[in-house]
């Protein structure tokens, strides 16, 4: 990584995602997202990233973090204040401004203000299932003004990634039918591959919602997988112009999704748009290493999420999680004698309030 330990501007107060960077010490960033990043910039390819419900930005901060001078450009959008303060503040101290745009806006089918509703705040997590579109039984849910932009506007403003890998990731919750339809003509010559977050509660019918998505992107000649679903999601070319047989077979899935209030993600890609090796053998030195002293790893296993069904079928061999590709970020060789990480490397360091007052 460029920056192994890239430092990430949290909250001073709790909720969800402050909480996970300050214990974890690690971005808050599906390691399914990661893996579908990994494979599209191999080996040495430059990127272009639009994250859409960034959130605190963890992922376009790991991207800018990892990738380093290969990420020639990214735009993240979120809506609400204080993580776009937040956001900024990380993008400053990671020394990023002139590659990296954070703008204060939610993308949607059409440009200009509205309302999100804040269905976390009931469940004591304040900026979780923020979303333009109420889901049904929380008609109470406090409500925030907020601008909205268009994926089209965004990417007019944001230089054409030419031979660069263009990547997107979606977490829209019940918007995300209305991103898709807020983006532009050439959405399937800018970007290689897409992660989006699909929260099958969030819809009335999932599944015909989910058919919609796929029709779209199939109409635009991209696969779509399902990396927590299949292990070999990154070589499923079957399904390259049949998007039906992946329909059936995810239906009942959605409808468990739904009765679950799981949400699912998916991966769509070009022909030719990942680097898919195998990658299922793993060296002794990628797996996790065992308790000294009588201590467990010293990073809560909860840390790793996300996981695509590749990484987690690897993790319950025992493959640490230096074997999702990322070597650089915590390699074994700086493991401390206990399992935990090194204060000199491999963790993402969250400042607190004192840092955001400007102390050391």
């Amino acid at each position: 990584a460029a920056v192994p330990r890239p430092v990430l501007s949290v909250l001073p107060v709790r909720e969800k995602v402050s909480d996970f960077v300050r214990i974890c010490r690690v971005p808050y960033c599906d390691l399914s997202f990661i893996e579908m990043a990994l494979r599209a910039a191999m080996p040495s390819r430059h990127v272009h990233l639009v994250e859409v419900g960034a959130n605190l930005g963890d992922c376009t901060v790991w991207m800018a973090a990892h990738f380093g001078r290969r990420l020639r450009a990214a735009v993240a959008l979120e809506p609400l204040p204080a993580l776009t303060a937040a956001l900024r503040r990380s993008v400053e101290r990671g020394g990023w401004r002139s590659r990296v745009r954070v703008v204060e806006a939610a993308a949607s089918d059409r440009a200009g203000n509205g309302t999100f509703h804040l269905l976390g705040q009931s469940l004591g997590n304040p900026f979780a299932l923020a979303s333009g579109v109420a889901p049904r039984g929380a008609p109470s849910a406090p409500r925030l003004p907020v601008r909205y932009t268009t994926l089209a506007e965004v990417l007019a403003e944001m230089p054409h990634p030419g031979s660069s890998v263009g990547v997107l990731k979606i977490w829209a919750y019940g918007d995300l039918l209305r991103v898709l339809a807020g983006a532009p003509p050439d959405l399937g010559r800018r970007f290689s591959a897409v992660w989006m977050a699909f929260p099958a509660d969030h819809f009335p019918a999932p599944a015909g919602v989910f058919a919609r998505i796929a029709a779209f992107f199939q109409r635009r000649h991209f696969t779509l997988a399902a990396p927590a679903a299949e292990v070999d999601w990154c070589v499923a070319r079957r399904r390259l112009g049949n998007h039906g047989e992946f329909l059936r077979w995810m239906r009942p899935q959605i409808l468990s999704a739904r009765r679950k209030h799981r949400v699912l993600f998916f991966a769509a890609y070009r022909p030719g748009g990942l680097r898919c090796p195998p990658w299922s053998a793993q060296a002794g030195s990628s797996r996790r290493p065992p308790p000294a002293g009588g201590r467990g790893p010293g990073r809560p296993e909860h840390c790793h999420f996300g996981h695509s069904a590749r990484q987690l079928a690897q993790w319950r061999r025992g493959a640490g999680y230096e074997s999702y590709f990322l070597h650089d970020e915590l390699a074994p060789s700086v493991l401390e004698p206990g399992g935990g990480p090194s204060r000199s490397k491999g963790r993402a360091a969250a400042d607190g309030p004192q840092r955001d007052r400007g102390k050391k």
